[in-house]
């Protein structure tokens, strides 16, 4: 079953963080994904990934299994990241996959005219994916962080499609220093300023008991202390295109409860 917003589908998918059993093996998560109908898979590509041939072909032929295989790079979005072997090696691995793309970290601190500069010069890259993420600590670094990451697509000029990767349980850290009421804030101006630029955003999702959100207290979605219901009013009440729903869980129960009460919540929410 799938979720509507905005008159599109709502893909829902796993990162190989499920298969943390087997070494996060990408084809464990793959067959995983398959044989319970995720459209999506997201694949962490570490450099002793990079270095297997045999399995980034397997991942290759897999394309066409999914709507999309995402690829999650290792770093941040900084100077850097260009500057690095790794980089090279990501980019000669990815040209020759369906619509060359990662997905990386935000990197509040980073040197915002050069790192553009340097991600257009000589880019095989149709998309980058920019993924939330604080740094710092405390609420005046938290909301300074959120207006970054939103001018950062604003101001754009690197000639490469950037899109934005929101980590919604990154909202609700201990670390941000926000009550839950201030994170509901926060996230509605995200949004808010995303829509704004016309950008589709793809969501990532797991709930947890503990806002310190140590893997230990990772529960189902509407299990633990993240208030998705408000979340998913929020969504519905703004113009934001959904991309896609990656599960970031370690292991592989998880994703099969939250996937059906996020599907729930999002024609209960159509229906109101």
């Amino acid at each position: 079953m799938i979720g509507i917003l905005a008159n599109n589908i709502i893909r829902i998918g796993v990162a190989n963080s499920i298969s943390i059993e087997t070494g996060f093996d990408p084809v464990d998560a793959i067959e995983y994904a398959k044989r319970h109908h995720f459209e999506l898979v997201q694949i962490f590509l570490n450099p002793e990934l990079l270095s297997k041939p045999e399995i980034l072909e397997r991942i290759r032929v897999e394309q066409s299994s999914f709507h999309n295989i995402y690829f999650h790079a290792s770093g941040y979005f900084n100077v850097d990241f260009f500057n690095s072997k790794y980089r090279d090696l990501l980019y000669s691995c990815i040209a020759s996959f369906n619509t060359p793309h990662f997905i990386i970290h935000f990197d509040e601190n980073y040197d915002f005219v050069q790192t553009l500069y340097l991600a257009k010069e000589g880019s095989v890259i149709d998309k980058i994916y920019i993924e939330n993420y604080f740094n710092s600590i405390g609420k005046s670094a938290s909301f300074k962080n959120i207006s970054r990451y939103i001018e950062l697509f604003a101001s754009n000029f690197a000639g490469i499609e950037l899109l934005p990767v929101v980590d919604i349980p990154r909202f609700f850290h201990a670390k941000t220093g926000f009550s839950i009421d201030e994170s509901l804030q926060q996230f509605a101006e995200l949004i808010t300023g995303i829509s704004r630029i016309n950008l589709p955003v793809l969501l990532h999702i797991i709930d947890c008991n503990d806002p310190m959100q140590s893997r230990e207290s990772f529960c189902s979605v509407g299990e633990g202390y993240i208030p998705y219901p408000q979340i998913i009013d929020l969504l519905n009440q703004s113009d934001i295109i959904i991309e896609g729903i990656i599960l970031e869980y370690e292991d592989k129960i998880n994703p099969l409860s939250s996937r059906n009460l996020l599907e729930q919540l999002f024609r209960e929410q159509k229906v109101e």
